[in-house]
This record gives C-alpha cells, structure tokens and sequence, in this order.
C-alpha cells in the first residue's frame, strides 16, 4: 500500500473494508453536529450508483468486482491520541457510511456475515460501534436493531439528523441496486473498491492544521466555527483526552458525479 510519510504526517489510501475493520474513533467535544442533509445523502449515492453501475455487468463473476474502477471519496484526517483514533475532519462521511452499512445489512441479510463487524464490534472486551458517541448510542442502536425511536423526545441535533437520514435512504437507495443478484457484486465493490485516504497526524494541533487548510468543500466552516474550533482546542494541548461528544467536522459533499451519457445528455 502507497504510503507519504513525514515526521508528523502519514498519508494511507485504505479501502472502506480497511477504515471500519477493527476500529473505534472517537469525536473531540469542539465538533460541530453531524449535519448532513438529504442532498448530500442523495448525492452520495448516486455517485457511487453510477460509478459502480458503469462497471457492473450481469455475466459477470463476483471475482470480477477486484477488477472495477475504484471511486475516491476524499481524504479524512485523524490523530492518535491516548490509544484513541479520533476523527479531525471525516466524521460526517464515515457516519453516513455507517449508515450505508447499516442499510445494506437490513435489505441483504449480510449472509457472509461481513457487514455487521464493520458497523459494531468487540475492542478489548466492550462492544461498541465503529464510530462511539455516547449520546448517538441509543439511536444507532435503534437504527440496528430495526427498532423504533422517538427523534422528538431528544434535543440532540446529530441524533435526529442521522436518524432522518437513514429514513431517508430507506426510499433514495437505487432500486437496482436492490436486486438480489445485484447487491452482492455492489457490496463486494463499496467494501474493497471505494478508497478513502486517511491523513493521520501524530498530535491534534497538526491534524487542526491539516483540517483547516483542507476545509474548502461542501458546507464549509464559518469563521466563527473555525476560531471557536482553535480557541477550544488550543488549552488542550497539553492536557490529557477527554472523552467523545457528539458533534462533527465539516460536512462535505461527495465528488463530482461522473453520469453516464442518456439519450437526453
């Protein structure tokens, strides 16, 4: 595997399969709240529709999937702290992925039992979700365990928006993808075939300063949310991590879609 390697910065292209095998990230208290809307979960996934529909052809073997194009789905900056990954910038794509997980293992079955470790596991005994927020817990739970849940009853804005989006993608996941003997080669290719490149720092103010120069996609920060992210960040230095909290990175919007050409382009 490529790797860019510096004293302070590492640089891995990993696939989603990669990124979600046994790990747990954790969420600095400064982030803003998971934010995405049904646009961005729209946009999504009709880029990876097209990309993968572009390649996937009916006569095909699965073992043909290693063969297919792969989509970039930006970078994410993390930083290792205390034995904890903590997630800089990517936090509003890998929930949305987590989410796509989620959706996939529900409409599918997941028969090969390759889904459900990727979206909530065992670490050194506690079992958790790939991506832990103590105040997300009960409605990705809920989310899992097909199991009803109250979004009014909770004043947390990321908690009603992720359990909306996963609403949402219940009736925008592309009919043809819902095909029996469909969905097992777009499994095969999200898992191994989507590429993810993870910019890992070795201290938060590096990864903040990665983040910041990188923050011009999608629904970018205010000032104000980037003075605020550095003013709290900032007394923390030196001090131990605390735990997660809800909130989130920037969010951003996928890559620009690359449609097949229709009679009507």
């Amino acid at each position: 595997m490529a790797q860019i390697i510096t004293d302070q910065i590492t640089g891995d292209p990993r696939t989603i399969k990669q990124l979600f095998s046994g790990r747990n990230y954790g969420l600095k208290y400064y982030q803003r709240e998971y934010a995405w809307t049904e646009s961005n979960l729209s946009e999504l996934l009709d880029d990876l529709s097209v990309r993968f529909l572009n390649e996937y052809e009916s006569t095909h073997e699965r073992p043909r999937v290693a063969t297919y194009r792969p989509y970039f789905l930006g970078p994410i900056v993390t930083a290792n702290e205390g034995n904890i990954l903590y997630l800089v910038d990517g936090q509003q794509r890998l929930t949305t992925l987590t989410l796509l997980l989620i959706h996939l293992l529900r409409v599918g079955g997941d028969p090969e039992a390759v889904l459900r470790p990727l979206v909530f596991g065992t670490r050194f005994g506690r079992q958790s979700f790939n991506l832990q927020v103590e105040e997300r817990e009960e409605v990705m739970r809920a989310i899992l365990n097909g199991e009803g849940f109250d979004p009014t009853a909770t004043a947390d804005e990321s908690v009603r928006t992720i359990w909306a989006r996963y609403q949402d993608l219940d009736v925008l996941f592309p009919h043809e993808l819902r095909d029996p003997a469909v969905l097992p080669f777009f499994v095969d290719w999200l898992l191994e075939r989507v590429i993810i490149v993870e910019i890992a720092a070795t201290d938060q103010d590096m990864a903040l300063e990665i983040f910041e120069t990188m923050n011009d996609r999608g629904s970018r920060l205010t000032s104000t949310d980037m003075l605020k992210s550095f003013l709290l960040a900032k007394p923390q230095a030196n001090r131990s991590p605390t735990p997660t909290s809800p909130g989130g990175n920037a969010s951003r919007r996928s890559p620009t879609r690359r449609r097949r050409p229709t009679p009507t382009s």
